[in-house]
Protein backbone atom coordinates (compact mmCIF):
# COMPACT_ATOMS: atom_id res chain seq x y z
CA UNK A 1 0.00 0.00 0.00
CA UNK A 2 2.98 2.24 0.45
CA UNK A 3 3.01 3.60 -3.26
CA UNK A 4 -1.03 4.40 -3.50
CA UNK A 5 -0.24 5.80 0.26
CA UNK A 6 2.55 7.86 -1.13
CA UNK A 7 0.58 9.33 -4.23
CA UNK A 8 -2.00 10.67 -2.02
CA UNK A 9 0.05 12.35 0.17
CA UNK A 10 0.33 10.35 3.14
CA UNK A 11 4.09 9.31 4.58
CA UNK A 12 4.91 5.62 6.17
CA UNK A 13 7.49 5.75 8.46
CA UNK A 14 8.56 3.56 11.29
CA UNK A 15 6.27 5.34 13.65
CA UNK A 16 3.25 6.38 12.27
CA UNK A 17 1.61 7.40 9.35
CA UNK A 18 1.86 10.98 8.41
CA UNK A 19 -0.01 13.54 6.18
CA UNK A 20 3.05 16.58 6.87
CA UNK A 21 0.34 19.41 6.06
CA UNK A 22 -1.27 18.42 9.07
CA UNK A 23 1.76 19.28 11.08
CA UNK A 24 1.72 22.62 9.78
CA UNK A 25 1.09 25.34 12.74
CA UNK A 26 -2.52 26.26 11.05
CA UNK A 27 -3.55 22.66 10.84
CA UNK A 28 -1.86 21.91 14.26
CA UNK A 29 -3.68 24.70 15.90
CA UNK A 30 -7.42 24.03 14.19
CA UNK A 31 -6.91 20.31 15.19
CA UNK A 32 -5.81 20.59 18.61
CA UNK A 33 -9.36 23.32 18.92
CA UNK A 34 -11.14 20.48 17.61
CA UNK A 35 -10.06 17.58 19.85
CA UNK A 36 -10.08 19.87 22.90
CA UNK A 37 -13.88 20.70 21.61
CA UNK A 38 -14.51 16.42 21.02
CA UNK A 39 -12.83 16.29 24.83
CA UNK A 40 -14.41 18.73 26.40
CA UNK A 41 -11.42 19.71 28.10
CA UNK A 42 -9.48 23.66 27.74
CA UNK A 43 -6.71 24.07 25.12
CA UNK A 44 -2.81 23.34 26.80
CA UNK A 45 -0.60 25.68 25.78
CA UNK A 46 0.55 25.03 22.42
CA UNK A 47 4.64 24.88 20.95
CA UNK A 48 5.50 27.76 18.77
CA UNK A 49 5.20 27.48 15.51
CA UNK A 50 8.75 25.71 14.03
CA UNK A 51 9.11 24.01 16.93
CA UNK A 52 11.15 20.62 16.78
CA UNK A 53 10.27 19.05 20.50
CA UNK A 54 8.68 19.91 23.20
CA UNK A 55 7.35 18.95 26.82
CA UNK A 56 3.72 17.35 27.19
CA UNK A 57 3.80 16.59 30.76
CA UNK A 58 0.63 19.37 31.14
CA UNK A 59 -1.13 18.18 27.65
CA UNK A 60 -3.90 15.40 28.30
CA UNK A 61 -3.33 11.83 27.35
CA UNK A 62 -3.60 11.30 23.40
CA UNK A 63 -3.38 14.76 22.42
CA UNK A 64 0.54 14.71 21.61
CA UNK A 65 -0.28 11.78 18.71
CA UNK A 66 -3.32 13.69 17.80
CA UNK A 67 -1.22 16.52 17.35
CA UNK A 68 1.78 14.75 15.17
CA UNK A 69 4.11 14.50 18.15
CA UNK A 70 5.72 11.92 18.59
CA UNK A 71 6.76 10.99 22.55
CA UNK A 72 10.16 9.83 22.98
CA UNK A 73 11.00 9.62 26.72
CA UNK A 74 11.20 12.84 28.72
CA UNK A 75 10.10 15.38 25.49
CA UNK A 76 7.83 14.98 22.66
CA UNK A 77 9.27 15.17 18.77
CA UNK A 78 7.20 16.49 16.10
CA UNK A 79 6.25 13.43 14.16
CA UNK A 80 8.63 14.43 10.93
CA UNK A 81 11.58 15.21 12.82
CA UNK A 82 11.30 11.81 14.51
CA UNK A 83 11.32 9.91 11.37
CA UNK A 84 13.87 11.65 9.55
CA UNK A 85 16.98 11.62 12.62
CA UNK A 86 15.62 7.65 13.93
CA UNK A 87 16.21 6.78 10.49
CA UNK A 88 19.33 8.20 9.61
CA UNK A 89 20.73 6.51 13.03
CA UNK A 90 19.07 3.60 11.97
CA UNK A 91 21.03 3.40 8.86
CA UNK A 92 24.47 4.35 10.01
CA UNK A 93 24.17 2.41 12.81
CA UNK A 94 22.85 -0.65 11.12
CA UNK A 95 26.25 -2.97 11.31
CA UNK A 96 28.14 -1.30 14.30
CA UNK A 97 27.46 1.45 16.66
CA UNK A 98 28.77 4.89 15.72
CA UNK A 99 29.85 8.43 17.33
CA UNK A 100 27.18 10.67 18.24
CA UNK A 101 27.30 13.97 15.91
CA UNK A 102 27.50 16.82 18.16
CA UNK A 103 24.60 18.36 15.99
CA UNK A 104 21.83 15.65 17.08
CA UNK A 105 21.34 17.25 20.37
CA UNK A 106 20.21 20.80 18.46
CA UNK A 107 18.66 18.70 15.59
CA UNK A 108 16.66 17.35 17.84
CA UNK A 109 15.95 20.38 19.76
CA UNK A 110 16.76 18.88 23.45
CA UNK A 111 19.15 19.33 26.42
CA UNK A 112 22.32 17.52 26.50
CA UNK A 113 21.13 15.62 29.48
CA UNK A 114 17.86 14.45 28.21
CA UNK A 115 19.53 12.44 25.08
CA UNK A 116 19.95 9.22 26.35
CA UNK A 117 15.97 9.32 27.23
CA UNK A 118 15.02 10.39 23.83
CA UNK A 119 17.09 8.31 21.65
CA UNK A 120 15.89 4.89 24.21
CA UNK A 121 12.45 6.57 23.00
CA UNK A 122 12.90 6.35 19.08
CA UNK A 123 14.39 2.89 19.50
CA UNK A 124 18.04 3.49 19.92
CA UNK A 125 20.84 3.18 22.87
CA UNK A 126 23.16 5.63 24.07
CA UNK A 127 26.52 3.93 24.54
CA UNK A 128 28.12 6.71 26.91
CA UNK A 129 32.31 7.25 26.32
CA UNK A 130 34.81 6.08 27.85
CA UNK A 131 36.99 8.29 29.92
CA UNK A 132 40.96 6.82 29.94
CA UNK A 133 42.67 5.46 32.99
CA UNK A 134 45.01 7.94 34.81
CA UNK A 135 48.46 7.48 32.98
CA UNK A 136 46.98 6.54 29.18
CA UNK A 137 46.97 8.55 26.10
CA UNK A 138 45.25 9.05 23.67
CA UNK A 139 41.47 10.38 22.63
CA UNK A 140 39.03 9.32 24.98
CA UNK A 141 36.15 7.06 23.48
CA UNK A 142 33.44 9.03 22.50
CA UNK A 143 29.73 8.20 23.09
CA UNK A 144 28.00 6.01 20.61
CA UNK A 145 24.92 5.39 18.99
CA UNK A 146 23.85 1.64 18.41
CA UNK A 147 20.12 0.73 17.68
CA UNK A 148 18.40 -0.86 20.64
CA UNK A 149 17.41 -4.36 20.47
CA UNK A 150 16.98 -6.89 23.05
CA UNK A 151 20.72 -8.46 21.79
CA UNK A 152 22.01 -5.40 22.73
CA UNK A 153 21.47 -6.31 26.57
CA UNK A 154 24.10 -6.99 29.11
CA UNK A 155 24.44 -11.34 29.20
CA UNK A 156 24.29 -12.66 32.61
CA UNK A 157 27.46 -13.88 34.01
CA UNK A 158 27.50 -17.58 33.01
CA UNK A 159 29.74 -20.14 35.66
CA UNK A 160 32.62 -21.66 33.59
CA UNK A 161 31.33 -25.06 34.10
CA UNK A 162 32.64 -28.25 32.09
CA UNK A 163 29.69 -29.35 29.74
CA UNK A 164 28.69 -33.22 30.60
CA UNK A 165 30.73 -35.69 28.83
CA UNK A 166 27.97 -37.78 26.17
CA UNK A 167 29.96 -40.98 26.20
CA UNK A 168 28.69 -42.23 23.43
CA UNK A 169 29.32 -39.48 21.05
CA UNK A 170 32.52 -39.94 18.48
CA UNK A 171 34.96 -37.34 19.94
CA UNK A 172 34.17 -38.86 23.77
CA UNK A 173 37.01 -41.49 22.26
CA UNK A 174 39.19 -38.91 21.07
CA UNK A 175 38.97 -36.77 24.37
CA UNK A 176 40.06 -40.14 26.10
CA UNK A 177 42.74 -41.25 23.68
CA UNK A 178 44.20 -37.57 24.51
CA UNK A 179 43.72 -37.66 28.39
CA UNK A 180 45.61 -41.21 28.35
CA UNK A 181 48.18 -39.94 25.75
CA UNK A 182 49.29 -37.24 28.20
Amino acid sequence: LRPKLRRIGVRAGAFALCLPSLLKPRSASLRATLWATWHRTGLPALPAPGSISTTVADWPDGLAEFLGWYEAGPRAIRLDIAERIAGELRHVARRHPVPVSSSLVSRLGIAQGELAGVLRGLGLWLIAGEILPKGAFGPPAPARVAIASARRTRPKPVEARPAPVNPDHPFAALAEFRRAAS
